[in-house]
């Protein structure tokens, strides 16, 4: 049950630091002056989505470097979370949705682990609460969510 609390008080907590993220979910992201990056994490999601339903791959795309195309997985590291989230919410919901959906549950995700790991190391729910908050909602993973959605899992 104190579990479940803990849920409604991050998400709760998350609504008020992102607002008005949430009156407009479908339509606007969240950043600021020089945010760039989550441009292409949109487009991204819009090209996942266009070659499902259109049986184009997503290793290449001709839609960047035309006519030799682009690899866009093939190559390098690519965090598989992001990967299988991106792709999973983008068959589902629309470009902008995918994003902002990754933003909230990136900031849930780590300001809940943080309190259970708290939690389990102090047996204090309190302390664990206190460090969900501290490093959950902390400059770092706000700047990293607008930015390099990626670097936040």
């Amino acid at each position: 049950m104190s579990k479940i609390i803990v849920i409604l008080f991050f998400l709760l907590l998350i609504t008020a630091m992102t607002f008005p993220l949430i009156t407009g979910i479908n339509t606007y992201i969240p950043g600021f002056f020089s945010t760039d990056e989550s441009h292409a994490v949109v487009w991204n999601a819009w090209l996942i989505k266009h070659s499902h339903l259109n049986n184009l791959t997503l290793e290449k795309t001709d839609f960047i470097s035309y006519p030799s195309g682009r690899p866009l997985y093939g190559k390098g590291p690519v965090g598989y979370i992001f990967f299988f989230i991106n792709y999973s919410l983008a068959i589902v919901t629309n470009p902008v949705l995918t994003y902002n959906l990754q933003v909230v549950l990136n900031i849930f995700l780590v300001a809940f682990l943080t309190f259970i790991l708290a939690h389990y190391i102090t047996k204090n729910i309190f302390a664990g609460i206190f460090a969900g908050i501290i490093f959950g909602f902390s400059p770092y993973i706000f700047v990293r969510s607008w930015q390099h959605l990626g670097e936040t899992y």
